[in-house]
Parts: C-alpha cells; structure tokens; sequence
C-alpha cells in the first residue's frame, strides 16, 4: 500500500458536536446538521482534527520502511514473533477505531456509591434494632453489610441500564 493510500485508510468524517462518524461523504451531520471534520480513527485521540482528508501519521507510518528482524526475534519460535510484531490495535478488536470513553469511570462511580449508599441506608435501618434494650453490634454489622450488598446488587443493575443507553445510542448513529 502507498503512502497516500494508507493515509487516507483510517480517515472519516466525523461531526465534532456529537461524535457520530460517517462513512459516506456527507457535508453536515445527519443527526445535529453540524458541519463534519475529517478524523482518523487510528491517530484522531493524538492529532486531533485533521486539515484535510488524510492523516500525516498513517502516511509517514506507511513509508517507514519496516525495522530489521532482531537475533532474538530469529530465536523465538514463529508465532511468539508474530504476536510481538503485531500492532496493538489488532490484540484488541475495535480499541484503535473508536475515541476512549469514560464508561469505566462512570461505572466504578456508580458500583462505589450505590454500595456506600446501601451501607448507610443498613446503618440508618438497623437503629431501632441496635438501640433498642441493649448495644447489639453484630445487628448493626449485618445489617450495613447486607445494605452494602443491596447496594452493589443496584450498581450492577444501573451499571447494565448504563451499558444499554450506550449501546443503544450507539444503535441510532
């Protein structure tokens, strides 16, 4: 593949308001009428908006000619070499072609406070049976541990909600 090939490979256009990419050349965005700007899917989270439509990384990879074989490469046996030559984007399918999202920090933050919230909500209904003739600890302890289950039960369950407005978002564009 040439230079200029490779550098027009990855490119789309891409609305910069929403995010959605399109494949076929349109002038606005179908879904908010923003103008598109070209992005490359491979370096876009690096370069940022491209000028025009081709990345200057994707052709400046294309014509670095390739890198010599190592003494050790020659030692491994050949499917250890061909793992290790392998870009990064092929072990994972997808995780080069799409912008990183924050859905594991939105998830963790959902999974943390729906548990702390179940633990104090446990904590406030065990009141009346920790205080009740006598100090009962262990009430108190069973019942903030099971709150803080309850709770972790919720996170997974709004966790999934979460996953499915994505993906169902992700259905429409």
């Amino acid at each position: 593949m040439t230079p200029p090939e490779a550098a027009t490979r990855h490119v789309v256009d891409r609305c910069p308001s929403c995010g959605v990419e399109h494949e076929v050349r349109a002038h606005a965005c179908e879904a908010c009428d923003t103008p598109l700007r070209a992005w490359c899917r491979v370096h876009g989270g690096e370069t940022g908006w491209l000028d025009g439509p081709a990345c200057t990384r994707c052709a400046e990879d294309a014509a670095r000619p390739p890198r010599p074989a190592r003494v050790l490469d020659a030692l491994a046996p050949a499917a250890v070499t061909a793992r290790a030559r392998a870009p990064a984007a092929q072990a994972v399918p997808g995780a080069a072609e799409r912008p990183q999202r924050p859905e594991a920090g939105v998830m963790f933050m959902l999974l943390f406070f729906t548990a702390a919230a179940g633990a104090f909500g446990g904590m406030v209904l065990s009141t009346p049976f920790v205080f009740g003739t006598a100090v009962h600890l262990d009430a108190l302890v069973k019942f903030i541990l099971g709150g803080g289950v309850a709770g972790l039960l919720f996170g997974v369950y709004f966790c999934r909600l979460y996953l499915a407005g994505i993906r169902a978002k992700a259905g429409k564009s």
